[in-house]
């Protein structure tokens, strides 16, 4: 059927477009806005059609969605400068616990298939932050250029944190989760392309100088 083609394209665009982070979004749209949160809004084709058993897991998981609903609404009636932005914020959440859900009901497909898309999304976005990295420090991109393409041009320790389409916290921390696929990938099946992109990520995390990614990474090797 068309629907669950159209419901398995999402899930495949959401799991490749999620590394990118705001990398090829326009000026207009916000910091805190992923290039993968333009799907969230297309979460009611997963609830096109549900079986009896998927109703009652909604309804298990609606008390949840109830309490983000209440908490977002406290929130915002509390006067702040980024009140607009809490409340952005809050709508991003539940349409995501929402994609979320309906993409777990429905797609049936190998979930390999999901990782491979996002192992091939975060190479691309390593090897571009490498292009940034570079670039940088060739003189070819000003702090201006790189501006355009991270949400946070920062340094530490002398260097520039390496956070292609994000800030460095961030990029840290999906960079030490995906060394970890990477490293599980090679011990399974080795290749001097794994090895070569377990070099590639464990450098950009380095770069990335974010501590609570090294230690989530070792603590999480261990």
């Amino acid at each position: 059927m068309i629907i669950t083609k159209i419901q398995c394209f999402l899930v495949y665009s959401y799991f490749f477009t999620a590394p990118f982070g705001n990398v090829f979004l326009p000026a207009i749209f916000k910091s805190e806005v992923r290039i993968f949160h333009l799907l969230l809004p297309l979460f009611p084709i997963f609830y096109t059609k549900i079986t009896k058993t998927d109703f009652y897991n909604l309804i298990i998981f609606a008390p949840f969605l109830l309490y983000c609903i209440f908490s977002i609404y406290i929130t915002a009636l509390i006067p702040r400068e980024d009140g607009n932005l809490v409340l952005m914020k809050g709508v991003l959440f539940i349409m995501h616990a929402l994609f979320i859900f309906g993409a777990s009901i429905t797609f049936t497909k190998d979930p390999q298939l999901l990782i491979k898309r996002y192992c091939q999304a975060m190479t691309l976005i390593i090897l571009f932050g490498f292009v940034l990295f570079i670039g940088y420090y060739t003189g070819a991109f000003s702090l201006k250029n790189l501006s355009l393409f991270c949400i946070e041009v920062q340094h530490a320790y002398g260097l520039l944190r390496f956070s292609p389409g994000t800030y460095a916290n961030e990029f840290g921390t999906i960079s030490s989760f995906f060394l970890l696929l990477l490293i599980v990938s090679f011990s399974i099946r080795r290749s001097i392309v794994k090895f070569l992109l377990i070099i590639l990520t464990l450098t950009s995390l380095i770069l990335s100088t974010t501590r609570s990614a090294y230690i989530s990474f070792f603590a999480a090797s261990i």
